[in-house]
């Protein structure tokens, strides 16, 4: 996934990857943040939002409702365009034993997944790129519905001015 990533970037991210280190549990970890362009991230991934990965291979992962949390940042906006890479390697075999589960499928619950939670929530709250990113798709979600109620708008406009008497029932106004 990340050199299929890192080699079409330009076509598919609106962001360079986010590379930061994590730590929770006394662990260390390494997160790549991956944005995609909207629609971009289909080809990626289902209803994953965060992938553990273990030498190169998914051991399990979190759903994209993830971003949605306020512990989070509340990035429902850019909640389906942000996938989350975290590497696992460098864990030691009992935090191994501790998080993924044998069939090495799923995540297992406990202290060590509770840490990793809020540790990954500190880390996409604190991100500043991110953050714009979310900013700028609420923009662009505001001006969207703004632009749909033109058409209403103008539909409006014509109904009152064929109708004298249903134009006399509005204030008059600006607009």
């Amino acid at each position: 996934l990340s050199v299929r990533l890192s080699d079409d970037r330009k076509n598919n991210l609106e962001l360079a990857p986010i590379q930061c280190p994590l730590k929770a549990g006394g662990e260390e970890m390494f997160a790549t943040i991956y944005a995609f362009k909207k629609g971009r991230d289909k080809a990626y991934r289902k209803d994953e939002g965060i992938l553990f990965t273990l030498n190169g291979q998914t051991h399990g992962h979190f759903k994209k409702a993830f971003f949605n949390r306020s512990e989070a940042g509340r990035l429902e906006y850019i909640a389906n365009s942000i996938l989350v890479v975290v590497d696992c390697s460098a864990f030691s075999g009992r935090a191994r034993e501790d998080f993924i589960m044998n069939s090495r499928d799923r995540l297992s619950g406990g202290t060590l997944h509770q840490e990793i939670e809020h540790a990954l929530e500190d880390l996409l709250k604190n991100s500043d790129q991110l953050r714009a990113l979310r900013e700028q798709r609420q923009r662009e979600a505001i001006a969207d519905k703004l632009d749909d109620s033109k058409p209403l708008e103008e539909i409006l406009e014509q109904v009152l001015k064929q109708s004298p008497t249903l134009s006399q029932l509005f204030l008059k106004g600006t607009r």
